[in-house]
């Protein structure tokens, strides 16, 4: 590759919780469509545990870090190579016309390496150093090159395996789970793009309408936030490709953020936290979501509302947390709200899991995947 992303189509990599791919393929399937009608479909190219990698439209898989909520980051393919040998690597690494992909930016490197001879990390940055230090010193940016760089930083991925390196440029900068209206961290949070991931499978992988979702041990409302701001973009925040050479020739599209007709409601013990969450709801959200205080275990936190109740929940575990009895606290659900559907969140794999499902409920389904490195499963049950 000789200048800045010039064709219509590349290929990307994009990154979610392991477990959650298969969900972040279907986010991509049902909003391409909707954000893109005009460019041709995606491809996929592989499914991996952590991520998806696709080829299609520059432009549009570029802008999808303001659409996608299930994804971790996205990075752009831009070389690849067999190499077995640090020699190669250097002479191979100093040819990559590094002045079009990342300027004069510092770079940080993101290496993994598997069934490979080169496996060292700190020698393989050393090398990847000094072939790109090489390179900026026979080849002097442009000044413009020079002016975009100057003060900022930029991060690399390659992949070893088997012997065949794929460099890749992060296109997102941070990761795309953080949101505007995160202000702080209450107890044991989820994260954004998870709870996303787990409302848009609860959904069925379309927007729930016209229906009540309840959370009755919300915390900070993570879940409630993520489903009534799913179909709209990350307006808030910037992306890495706009401040990379590589991308100049792509501007990040508006996108107008559609309206939600879900009603959510938030329920928790804590005072404090349903304070925090009312502010947020007031900051960032309109009032949209009604939080209040109330008891799984009481009688309060009720709704009256002559819609259909969805419940989504994370309930306490942990070390930090005191941990809910799951079957009793499903039981409770199931006799306060009288819900269509519940999904749920055990802190087990599926085998474990399962133990604590009522015999008064039916499992639709479930999936498994990383909560902040618990093996967790969040089943769906009617």
């Amino acid at each position: 590759m000789s200048n800045a992303i010039s064709t219509e189509s590349i290929d990307v990599y994009i990154s979610t919780a392991p477990g959650l791919e298969a969900v972040l393929l279907e986010e991509l399937k049902y909003k391409w469509p909707l954000h893109f009608p005009q460019v041709p479909p995606f491809q996929l190219l592989k499914l991996e545990r952590g991520g998806i990698e696709v080829s299609g439209d520059a432009q549009a898989l570029l802008n999808c870090n303001q659409l996608l909520k299930t994804a971790t980051r996205i990075l752009v393919r831009f070389e690849k190579f067999r190499c077995r040998d640090f020699p190669k690597l250097f002479k191979k690494a100093q040819k990559i016309p590094w002045n079009n992909i990342v300027g004069t930016q510092l770079v940080h490197w993101k290496i993994s390496a598997h069934q490979s001879r080169l496996f060292d990390s700190r020698r393989l940055e050393k090398t990847l150093n000094d072939a790109l230090c090489k390179y900026r010193k026979a080849n002097p940016a442009a000044k413009k090159i020079q002016e975009q760089g100057a003060g900022r930083e930029c991060s690399v991925y390659l992949r070893i395996l088997e012997d065949e390196l794929t460099f890749s440029l992060d296109s997102s900068g941070n990761r795309l789970h953080q949101r505007a209206y995160r202000q702080s961290s209450h107890h044991a949070p989820i994260r954004e793009n998870i709870a996303a991931a787990l409302y848009f499978y609860l959904s069925d992988y379309k927007p729930i309408n016209k229906q009540n979702l309840i959370d009755p041990m919300c915390g900070s409302g993570t879940f409630l936030f993520e489903a009534a701001s799913f179909e709209a973009p990350s307006l808030w925040r910037e992306f890495e490709f706009d401040k990379l050479p590589l991308f100049n020739a792509f501007q990040m599209t508006s996108f107008i953020s559609e309206s939600s007709l879900i009603q959510c409601y938030g329920f928790d013990i804590s005072e404090k936290t349903i304070a925090e969450a009312e502010q947020t709801n007031s900051n960032f959200f309109e009032q949209k979501i009604r939080f209040q205080v109330g008891d799984l275990f009481s009688s309060s936190g009720r709704i009256n509302s002559s819609e259909e109740n969805i419940i989504i929940c994370n309930p306490p575990y942990g070390k930090r947390l005191e941990k809910v009895d799951f079957k009793k606290a499903l039981m409770a659900i199931q006799k306060k709200f009288m819900p269509l559907k519940i999904g749920f969140i055990i802190p087990y794999p599926w085998a474990k899991a399962k133990q604590d499902i009522p015999n008064s409920l039916t499992v639709d389904k479930f999936l498994e995947f990383e909560n902040g490195g618990i093996e967790s499963t969040f089943v769906v049950l009617k």
